[in-house]
């Protein structure tokens, strides 16, 4: 049956399980804010685990903060990742963060390292996304095509209209601040022949969520 958790949100667009072992759940608002929730309760923490509504670009369309990923070593590396539009360009952007070492209940700013950078033309749809992690720890990345550029999801010379596949726990181009992972070897175009490394799969328009299974692995 359908129960009522929680009440009181701004457009949540995702939850995903905090993976501390406490049961509690995060919320992820599109303007850019995630609470914490304990779903037994229906009550939230009073701290944000993070608030970055002055850098979200809008929610206009299928713009704004999207998605959000634990690592699957969250409890050791205490990491996260988030898919969203930022004020600053045009683009996409995926971004690391740390949560404090004293709470995973709460992001610590400081950490904030963009991880991947994807451009993005002028429409306001098919801006959707989703992170989410396979059994061997490789973040798994969906783009929308951009929203005027329907195209792109069949040209594997564009990131967008896609499913990507990176390894954020290295960093293959130290010399490039808008790239901090390495590729797969078994991505399709690892090689850099016939398109770009980071492609997992293509011809997707809006890829709005994507999941993994672990058990079948697929």
């Amino acid at each position: 049956r359908v129960r009522r958790v929680t009440s009181g949100l701004s457009q949540p667009i995702y939850a995903a399980g905090l993976p501390d072992g406490s049961g509690r759940v995060v919320i992820v608002e599109r303007a850019g804010r995630i609470r914490v929730l304990n779903p037994s309760t229906g009550n939230f923490e009073t701290n944000d685990f993070l608030n970055i509504t002055t850098q979200v670009n809008s929610t206009e369309g299928e713009k704004g903060l999207l998605s959000i990923a634990f690592s699957p070593n969250f409890v050791t590396d205490r990491t996260f990742y988030l898919h969203f539009n930022p004020t600053s360009a045009n683009v996409t952007e995926i971004r690391k963060y740390h949560v404090l070492t004293t709470d995973y209940a709460q992001a610590d700013t400081s950490t904030a390292e963009p991880i991947l950078t994807v451009p993005q033309p002028s429409a306001a749809h098919h801006k959707h996304g989703t992170l989410c992690f396979d059994n061997s720890g490789r973040l798994l990345i969906s783009l929308g095509d951009g929203g005027n550029t329907p195209e792109t999801a069949q040209d594997n010379n564009s990131l967008r209209g896609k499913i990507l596949r990176i390894d954020p726990t290295t960093d293959a181009y130290p010399n490039d601040a808008a790239k901090d992972y390495s590729i797969p070897t078994a991505n399709p175009f690892a090689s850099g022949a016939g398109g770009l490394p980071e492609i997992y799969a293509s011809g997707l328009r809006n890829p709005v969520g994507i999941a993994w299974e672990p058990t079948t692995g697929m």
